[in-house]
């Protein structure tokens, strides 16, 4: 009896276990069904004429912003097509904004002259812009799609400052980048803080691109999630992607514009690289950009931001000379930020381990990489083999034929004489060597290419000090050694001066002033349109720094053909001490 009555019980609560597990299923078939999607009728790209964008949003209703917030129910509910125009018509919105450098702060740069550079000023015109559509459908439940987006260009064909680029538009929510609190593209809070910390004394004659904002902030905490639509130049779209972007540079960020760099990562979008090349967008001749990059810099000219020549020719020649030095890729765009014309940028390379382990086939995570004496490649302990090999050449003895050989067994002696030739040529200093001086090399010796353990020179930041036209007969080799240490104490090798003073006659034939000239006017021709919109939107219609353009590249010419002399004098020597 007992049994028959727990045996009907247990059937009971099978049948009824079984019918919550067919509602369940049920449920998860229909919500599946169900969930919100949405599909725009146009994509991203240019057009000739305005239009209607349709947006089909599927089980919901659909929300849509056109200032690169995210859409929500708080955002306009689309009820019809969207009319889609040329957006240069509307008013300036983020370019009006004079949080964005200290440059704007007029008063406060007299009161600590804080250097000597003009201030900035908002666009006195209406900016060229793009219309950035990002919607959302969202059922009835509270379940949101995935956000869609898109960038539409109308009427481009007849405007000026486009030919040669291709184009970024980056949008975000705008607190992302111009908010006080969290915005990394404005002094904001850090600098309204650093006002009321009573130590202003601090900046006092320190100049106002070095003093504290948000923009100077680093790391992760400083990184901002954003979107990126990237078309070449013919204007057809290489690139729909989610990225991290943060502010790149030293005393550039507080210059406009200000250089960015932007992060392939799994936790935006599921993929760690841009998949897509886009590198290979200008000169033929130019190592193409590789597909796998998990991290680029949109390079706004940093201390060169006038002309923006520097790091282009000298990466330029490097690479037809075939000299033994890392360089990157410089690929002309104009950006867009939340639809606004933004200035004319390259969009170079990121120097990390993802990048050399593409560019020199070797294992990703055997390498080392040191800049500016710090640790970008490896791990913590690995910086003991950086600093037992810089102790040998700080302080061995290579006078002798043996012993100089084995300085090719710790660094490529090729390498280094390329770079620090190369260096001393075009006159840096200041900045470099203690600063700006990057190597790398394999941990592990795996083969005799570019595994075999040497350290090898990265060619970067050459916009500082370099190809000043005052200082064509400065004597860098001297300067050099008094910076730094291995390159002292090489120089007190015969053998090390001899190689070194052989490759700099190299460097005075490779940079032959007739072929340097030919090229920087050539680099004006396709330039100077580019920089005079971009001038007029960073300083003012009426402006006259395009003059300071010209004047510069007149100046580089000079520069080459008095270098050249001088260095044929055979002044450019270690002097004895």
């Amino acid at each position: 009896m007992k049994k028959s009555v727990i045996t009907k019980k247990l059937n009971i609560v099978l049948i009824i276990t079984s019918i919550l597990l067919g509602v369940a299923v049920l449920l998860g078939l229909w919500y599946s069904n169900s969930k919100p999607d949405l599909s725009f009728s146009v994509k991203s790209g240019f057009y000739s004429e305005p239009f209607d964008l349709s947006i089909e949003g599927v089980n919901g209703q659909v929300y849509y912003t056109l200032d690169g917030s995210e859409p929500d129910r708080d955002s306009t509910r689309y009820d019809g097509a969207v009319h889609i125009e040329d957006a240069s018509l509307y008013e300036n919105t983020n370019s009006m904004n004079t949080d964005v450098s200290a440059g704007f702060y007029n008063d406060l740069r007299k009161q600590y002259n804080g250097g000597s550079k003009s201030h900035y000023k908002a666009p006195d015109f209406l900016v060229d812009k793009c219309t950035v559509v990002k919607a959302v459908c969202i059922n009835a439940f509270g379940v949101k799609s995935q956000v869609k987006s898109a960038s539409y260009f109308v009427d481009f064909d007849e405007k000026d400052g486009y030919k040669g680029v291709g184009y970024i538009s980056l949008y975000t929510e705008p607190d992302n980048l111009f908010g006080d609190e969290k915005g990394i593209y404005v002094t904001g809070k850090t600098f309204k803080d650093y006002m009321e910390s009573g130590k202003t004394e601090d900046i006092q004659d320190v100049a106002w691109w070095w003093w504290p904002a948000n923009y100077r902030n680093k790391g992760d905490e400083w990184e901002r999630e954003a979107r990126i639509d990237v078309f070449d130049r013919t204007g057809q779209l290489i690139l729909e992607k989610t990225v991290g972007v943060r502010t790149q540079g030293n005393g550039s960020r507080g210059m406009l514009p200000r250089s960015l760099n932007i992060y392939a990562r799994e936790t935006y979008d599921g993929t760690d690289s841009f998949g897509a090349d886009l590198l290979n967008t200008e000169y033929e001749n130019a190592d193409t950009g590789y597909e796998n990059a998990d991290a680029l810099t949109i390079f706004g000219g940093g201390n060169a931001n006038i002309t923006k020549i520097n790091d282009r020719l000298i990466s330029d020649m490097v690479f037809e000379a075939g000299l033994n030095v890392t360089d990157m890729t410089y690929a002309p765009y104009v950006l867009f930020v939340n639809g606004e014309y933004w200035g004319f940028y390259y969009l170079t390379e990121k120097y990390n381990a993802r990048f050399l382990a593409e560019k020199y086939g070797v294992d990703e995570s055997n390498l080392l990489i040191i800049r500016n004496d710090k640790l970008e490649g490896g791990e913590d302990k690995d910086r003991a083999i950086y600093e037992e090999d810089m102790s040998l050449l700080r302080n061995g003895d290579f006078s002798t034929p043996e012993s100089y050989a084995l300085l090719n067994t710790i660094v490529d002696m090729d390498s280094f004489l390329d770079y620090f030739a190369l260096q001393i040529y075009i006159s840096r200093f200041n900045d470099w060597p203690g600063l700006n001086l990057g190597m790398w090399k394999t941990k592990e010796v795996r083969d005799d290419g570019y595994s075999d353990g040497r350290w090898r020179y990265l060619v970067f930041d050459e916009n500082g000090d370099a190809m000043n036209p005052d200082s064509y007969d400065m004597n860098t080799v001297q300067s050099t050694a008094e910076n730094d240490a291995v390159f002292a104490n090489l120089c007190r090798s015969e053998l090390f001066l001899n190689d070194l003073y052989e490759r700099l006659e190299e460097m005075a034939e490779l940079f032959n002033p007739d072929v340097m000239g030919e090229k920087i006017d050539a680099y004006s021709c396709f330039a100077r349109p580019l920089m005079e919109k971009e001038l007029a939107r960073f300083y003012g219609s009426d402006n006259d720094y395009i003059e300071e353009f010209d004047e510069k590249l007149e100046k580089l010419k000079v520069y080459f053909r008095k270098r050249q002399e001088y260095v044929k004098s055979g002044k450019l020597v270690l002097q004895a001490e």
